[in-house]
């Protein structure tokens, strides 16, 4: 259904980024520790995408360490 969503959000040219929810917290772990502004830059592309889908979400545990 999510597919869906996206696949007819592309076509009326909307931004849209499909993503599995522990790829996205495992780049967000890493950007932290990076010192280059990583986790600034990640936050900016989010913040653009217009639809975000996140696959498997609360099929895991959501701890940040």
């Amino acid at each position: 259904m999510a597919v869906a969503f996206g696949v007819q959000a592309c076509r009326q040219f909307y931004h849209v980024h499909y993503t599995r929810l522990p790829d996205l917290i495992d780049s967000f772990k890493i950007a932290r520790h990076q010192a280059d502004d990583s986790y600034r830059k990640l936050m900016k592309k989010l913040v653009k995408v217009d639809l975000l889908i996140l696959e498997e979400w609360l099929l895991h545990a959501l701890i940040y360490y």
